[in-house]
């Protein structure tokens, strides 16, 4: 039976809500109060799925995504009911370049679960990386990068951002280039002195 939460919580905006909804708020008002609110029985598959309280944006999403479909696959779980979740539930996207993190709500628990669309090994994503790789090897500028992009339907990337991946990814390749220029050289050496005798 559904109940009047504003009204007991002193919000008369007059909006009616489940019984699982109401406890929920309940328990995290409790927990706000430094009380210890009573856990809530996770759902089982099988039962009735609550509605997600956030609108859905994935409406609101234009275009296309680079994503690694393991990593995706991998994320789309909630810890905390132990269910699989829909990206028909996402309510926000935050675009790193061409990475993003989507939060996704989860249709049994109603948590929000972030999912990342790429490998994240340190504060860059290896998706914004490697597009910054193939631009310094193919030997061509953000705009180029942006253009091709926009023709496939994916989102561009700022210049500003291109430039910091662009340094990132330039002195590793620096640091590789000069090593192997030194590998190449003791090799020569060797190579000449092998000759000379």
């Amino acid at each position: 039976m559904p109940h009047n939460i504003h009204r007991e919580l002193g919000e008369c905006k007059g909006q009616f809500v489940k019984e699982r909804e109401k406890e929920k708020v309940v328990n995290f008002m409790a927990r706000i109060d430094g009380k210890r609110g009573q856990r809530r029985k996770m759902s089982d598959p099988e039962s009735e799925t609550c509605v997600p309280t956030k609108k859905s944006k994935l409406t609101e999403m234009e275009g296309c995504r680079m994503v690694n479909v393991p990593k995706v696959a991998k994320d789309l779980w909630c810890k905390r009911c132990d269910n699989s979740i829909s990206l028909h539930y996402v309510v926000h996207e935050q675009q790193h370049g061409v990475a993003s993190k989507l939060h996704v709500q989860c249709h049994h628990c109603a948590d929000i679960v972030q999912v990342e669309t790429g490998e994240k090994k340190s504060k860059f994503d290896d998706t914004n990386l490697k597009l910054a790789v193939g631009m310094l090897d193919a030997g061509i500028g953000e705009t180029k990068v942006n253009t091709v992009m926009s023709a496939i339907n994916i989102p561009t990337v700022s210049a500003t951002a291109m430039k910091r991946y662009e340094r990132r990814v330039g002195q590793a390749l620096e640091t590789l280039a000069l090593s192997s220029c030194e590998e190449a050289l003791i090799e020569e050496k060797a190579l000449t002195i092998e000759m000379m005798m």
